[in-house]
């Protein structure tokens, strides 16, 4: 858990990197098989899970983010608030919560 807001951002990354600890990184794979098996792209829990885990292990998420953000991302939702992000991270500059 991360008890400073100004860290969301950086721990979310760790986290996608598969850097986060072994409850987040397992937290985040359950979440995305669920995503897989309701998208129809897998039908068989244990396989979706160990698809999520791996692709959060082989960097392939973190890209997508990355990717995401030098496309000019401006913030990321999290609990129905905007934190603001700078070029690739959260900018020091910015309030770390923006109310919409």
């Amino acid at each position: 858990p991360v008890d400073d807001p100004t860290r969301l951002v950086d721990h979310f990354l760790e986290v996608v990197s598969g850097l986060g600890g072994e409850d987040a990184t397992h937290t985040v794979s359950l979440n995305a098989a669920a995503l897989m098996i309701i998208g129809g792209l897998e039908t068989y829990w244990p396989a979706a899970v160990d698809a999520a885990r791996a692709v959060i292990q082989e960097g392939v998420v973190r890209e997508l983010v990355d990717n995401a953000l030098d496309a000019g991302a401006t913030y990321v939702e999290y609990c129905g608030e905007r934190i603001a992000l700078g070029p690739n991270r959260l900018a020091p500059s910015l309030k770390p919560y923006e109310r919409r």
